[in-house]
């Protein structure tokens, strides 16, 4: 269920996972439906968030995918290399995350658009894909069921603009824009 107040948009800015991984995802995936007391994530709307821009007034829309068309993100070179994979607990529930090493590209990469759009920069990025949340308060996940299982490191090659929907099919993430990413 997504909180969101009236006249609002949920949008984030993240990176889709190379085509490679998305059989893996899809088998972490199948694991955590079988158990039934998870909200799983759906295959399609799996990514690494970068930055979320949170409930923003929908008069602003047009705005702010003209700043995200109109910003360039150059950057030495930018990598995700897979640490883990983890359970996270929230105040109210347990999530199962793959982990990404973070670096400094990824850094910069995340104070950029948190000036640019104007969020919180003391927000701590920790690259990841969640795969599901709790149903139930603090549900004991067991990371040895995802031992072996390994996402590929891999460099993105265009940052994206999505925007969180609710549908009677669950949440879907409806990709605004795209933004090629330089590399030096």
């Amino acid at each position: 269920m997504i909180n969101q107040p009236k006249n609002t948009r949920r949008l984030f800015i993240g990176f889709n996972l190379p085509d490679s991984d998305l059989e893996i995802c899809e088998e972490v995936l199948k694991n955590l439906k079988d158990r039934g007391i998870y909200n799983i994530t759906k295959l399609a709307n799996i990514h690494i968030t970068l930055c979320f821009l949170g409930n923003v007034k929908s008069e602003l829309l047009i705005e702010i995918i003209q700043k995200f068309d109109n910003q360039k993100f150059e950057l030495d070179n930018l990598k995700f290399e897979f640490n883990n994979f983890q359970v996270k607990y929230s105040t109210k529930r347990a999530m199962l995350w793959a982990t990404y090493f973070s670096n400094k590209q990824l850094d910069f990469l995340h104070e950029i658009t948190h000036q640019t759009f104007g969020v919180n920069p003391d927000h701590k990025f920790s690259p990841h894909v969640t795969f599901c949340r709790s149903r139930v308060d603090k549900t004991i996940l067991n990371i040895h069921d995802f031992e072996g299982l390994k996402l590929s490191s891999f460099s993105p090659r265009q940052l994206c603009l999505f925007e969180t929907k609710a549908t009677k099919k669950g949440v879907q993430y409806e990709l605004l824009s795209t933004q090629k990413l330089i590399f030096e």
